[in-house]
């Protein structure tokens, strides 16, 4: 298991402005999961390398599919999600 930070997005429009922390198991060969626990969000991928890049991919992706959404059609969750995604990322 390691940790490691995620420094930047896919989309240079969505910056990171507090350091993403993610969680990387290694499960089996070629096998590996990433994820952002306090927003409950996980990759896999082929490598660690992998696995934070399809991490970073579904943050930003998350964040711009709840983001685009009324806020009174989120529920709990998503909008749980989504402050979370706001305290590290602007646009």
């Amino acid at each position: 298991m390691w940790l490691e930070d995620i420094a930047q997005l896919p989309n240079p429009s969505l910056r990171v402005t507090e350091t993403i922390w993610c969680i990387v198991k290694h499960l089996d060969v070629n096998n590996f999961v990433a994820e952002m626990p306090g927003a409950n969000i996980r990759a896999a991928g082929d490598s660690l390398s992998e696995a934070k890049e399809n991490l970073a991919d579904i943050i930003a992706g998350t964040y711009w599919l709840f983001d685009s959404l009324p806020p009174e059609s989120l529920g709990p969750e998503p909008t749980r999600q989504l402050s979370i995604l706001k305290r590290h990322l602007s646009e």
